[in-house]
């Protein structure tokens, strides 16, 4: 993986510390990333926030966060929530949760099943498929209906 989609990762870890209420040690935001699975050094952690905290043009925007020297501790001040929609789905991964989606759509009168395509539609809403393939998870069916105005008399076959 290339190390700005690891920053990126470690980015998004610290954001979710920061949203919460209160204040975190970068030994705090340390233990997080570790475990969220992201092997990291804690000097790379310590400097993160400040990257965050000083460099607008990681994530497009002022994010709020501060740092109290007396406690030695970070916080935000209000992180936009707008920062947490992306899930990153390959287009491979979007056309299998579609076809998924679809197979599972026909047993939508089984409990189990409208609790599977509520967990899929936040999947779905939090990720980065566009608007356009987003309209595809809300048709019935894929399959176009046939126009049944035309008479079949009508019709030359050759």
């Amino acid at each position: 993986m290339a190390d700005n989609q690891k920053a990126l990762k470690r980015y998004r870890i610290i954001l979710k510390v920061l949203s919460r209420e209160g204040s975190f040690t970068s030994k705090h935001i340390y233990h997080s990333c570790l475990n969220s699975g992201i092997d990291v050094g804690y000097r790379t952690v310590q400097k993160d926030p400040e990257d965050l905290r000083d460099d607008e043009t990681i994530f497009g925007r002022n994010l709020g966060i501060k740092y109290d020297e007396k406690e030695k501790k970070w916080y935000s001040t209000g992180i936009p929530a707008e920062i947490f929609t992306a899930l990153e789905l390959k287009d491979g991964e979007i056309d299998a949760l579609l076809f998924y989606a679809k197979t599972i759509n026909q047993y939508q009168d089984y409990p189990v099943f409208r609790d599977i395509s509520q967990a899929m539609k936040k999947v779905i809403d939090s990720s980065n498929i566009s608007e356009e393939r987003k309209k595809l998870f809300r048709l019935k069916n894929l399959i176009e209906p046939r126009n049944t105005s035309t008479n079949f008399r009508n019709r030359i076959y050759c």
